[in-house]
């Protein structure tokens, strides 16, 4: 550290701050759709995620004042719930509110940069200091007051907003990354909703074998057949496996022949994870995914982790966890919330209660893929969610998940659609390993540069470092990711 850097309250570097709107106080009720409210389950380290939030009409969001409103800038953090702690810089216009349990930050630009400010915020060490200032016997919090009392020493401003470039490198391969996962599960979405939902190959095998299309379907076969050779048929071996006719189904309405209602049950099958004691949790050992774990945006959180050590997890083996596992929540609030788990290299996971997986049945396909794209059918979740908020605690079994109905193709069919897509899945595994390990590099540059420790200099030969092994596990997956 260097005799430049200065020392401040947090309150002398923001222009402004201010928790989000009371819906209570002021009278506000959400909304089905309109203007987006980001709530502290939204805001993540460095990201808000929009996947899970409520709206307020145009005249609510006009009602309200200007500082529940953030701008492109602002930092928000979470000082109030279970997620204490977070920060997300807002790096470009977009309206929303945000809800009671967010405070936004305003910072004064000649003094701070507000990425570097954001990690600052996101330091573990900053975090484990300001959790520590909670006052609640209750929900955790941490009020305005106390925040803006908290002590920062800062670099000059061209060194504060050298650091965020450093960092912000390393973000911004992490967030390519993540954008490449949401284009790959896309295109495999894509082709569930071709193959299971509008049936495309059924229609084209139908219109050329001039057989009738109902009705209902005539839309989609008229656009299809407007195609003409850009049509691009399935090859013989795929589309015989389709039929070329329906038929109507009281559940379902027009279906594929030979195609029924059936179950998740058909397809797979599910098992809740083990019930540890309080009393066996530990600070090292095998982590262990919780109901708090599964993510919103369908990924599975593996930082935030207690531990079971090595003697007992070695009489669980039968709740170990591999790469790709699809994980479900399977009580409280987050109840049907579910993602694909990403490990961190060379560390074994265990599985809580009241969390699902869900296994293929291997006489069909050992791929899980099919599954997961049946859980992203709004139809297939709204019926676990709705069933488990049946009772006075969102609870859902692993048998009544396998009730669930879905529309049941032919086992070869749901077999080669794994195949298919198998290249897409298998390399958004490998882009999770590879923001695991830009993560890691991250949080470990950190604090190490806001204490100075680590000047930019060298910290940019780290970087280098570190990226120069990621193209090794690239290149181990070529063949792989040809097949997408």
């Amino acid at each position: 550290m260097g005799s430049e850097w200065g020392e401040y309250k947090l309150g002398d570097i923001f222009i402004a701050s201010n928790q989000g709107v009371n819906t209570t106080t002021e009278n506000v009720v959400y909304s089905d759709s309109g203007i987006k409210v980001v709530r502290a389950k939204n805001v993540l380290p460095y990201k808000v995620d929009f996947h899970d939030v409520v709206y307020v009409d145009s005249s609510t969001y006009r009602s309200l004042k200007d500082s529940v409103k953030p701008n492109c800038g602002d930092i928000l953090f979470t000082n109030i719930g279970s997620r204490l702690g977070s920060a997300a810089l807002i790096e470009k216009e977009e309206r929303f509110i945000i809800a009671w349990n967010v405070f936004r930050i305003v910072p004064k630009k000649d003094t701070v940069d507000s990425k570097y400010l954001t990690y600052f915020f996101n330091n573990k060490a900053t975090r484990e200091y300001i959790r520590a200032l909670d006052s609640s016997s209750t929900m955790p919090f941490v009020s305005g007051k106390v925040l803006r009392n908290i002590d920062i020493v800062l670099p000059p401003l061209p060194e504060q907003k050298a650091i965020a470039h450093v960092l912000g490198a390393l973000d911004d391969r992490i967030e390519l990354n993540r954008r490449m996962n949401d284009t790959l599960e896309s295109m495999a979405q894509a082709l569930f909703k071709s193959w299971f939902v509008d049936f495309d190959p059924v229609i084209d095998n139908a219109l050329a074998s001039g057989k009738e299309i109902p009705a209902e379907l005539s839309e989609r076969a008229a656009a299809r057949a407007a195609l003409g050779d850009k049509r691009q048929p399935l090859p013989a071996e795929i589309r015989t496996l389709f039929p070329d006719e329906f038929i109507d189904s009281a559940e379902l309405g027009w279906i594929p022949k030979g195609w029924e209602v059936g179950s998740l049950a058909d397809v797979c099958f599910v098992k809740g994870g083990y019930a540890f004691k309080g009393k066996d949790f530990t600070t090292s050992g095998f982590p262990v995914i919780k109901i708090k774990n599964i993510n919103s945006d369908r990924t599975v959180n593996i930082t935030d982790v207690q531990h079971i050590p090595e003697d007992i997890a070695s009489k669980v083996e039968n709740f170990l966890l591999s790469s790709g596992d699809l994980l479900m929540a399977m009580t409280g609030a987050t109840v049907g919330k579910f993602g694909l788990l990403i490990p961190e290299i060379e560390k074994k996971y265990l599985l809580n209660q009241r969390v699902a997986k869900f296994h293929p049945i291997d006489t069909i396909s050992k791929k899980i893929w099919f599954v997961y794209c049946c859980l992203s059918q709004k139809n297939v979740i709204d019926y676990i969610v709705n069933v488990a908020h049946g009772s006075a605690q969102p609870n859902v079994s692993a048998g009544t998940i396998m009730k669930t109905s879905i529309l049941k193709a032919g086992d070869e069919v749901v077999s080669v659609f794994n195949s298919m897509v198998d290249g897409n899945f298998t390399k958004m595994l490998s882009n999770g390993e590879a923001v695991q390990t830009l993560s890691n590099l991250r949080d470990t540059l950190l604090p190490k540069l806001l204490s100075g420790e680590v000047r930019i200099r060298n910290a940019g030969k780290l970087v280098e470092a570190s990226e120069m092994r990621l193209p090794e596990r690239r290149n181990n997956l070529g063949n792989k990711e040809a097949n997408i």
